[in-house]
């Protein structure tokens, strides 16, 4: 899912980054049930769309648990993130695949 089709409703505010959020775990590596509560709050996601050059679609970010703008879209979780907020980006080389 991208965020463009919602693009033309919601217009980008200048070098905002929006994310789509990793879904945390759901059982431990011991096959323990972890409580909503007691689930660490998503630390990283897929970028949908930006209005910077530095980050595009599809890019891997890492960012503060606690940072950005929460959002749901069709019961998706989303972020929006200025672009300072943002802590690391990982991209796959184009031509690697």
């Amino acid at each position: 899912m991208t965020f463009k089709p919602y693009c033309n409703e919601f217009p980008q505010v200048v070098h905002r980054v929006f994310v789509k959020l990793d879904t945390p775990e759901e059982a431990s590596a011991g096959g323990i049930l972890i409580p909503e509560k007691a689930k660490d709050k998503p630390r990283s996601g897929t970028v949908t769309d930006s209005s910077t050059p530095n980050l595009r679609p599809g890019d891997r970010v890492l960012f503060d648990s606690y940072g950005g703008r929460d959002f749901d879209i069709d019961h998706v979780k989303f972020k929006a993130f200025d672009e300072a907020e943002i802590v690391g980006i990982s991209r796959k080389e184009e031509g690697n695949g």
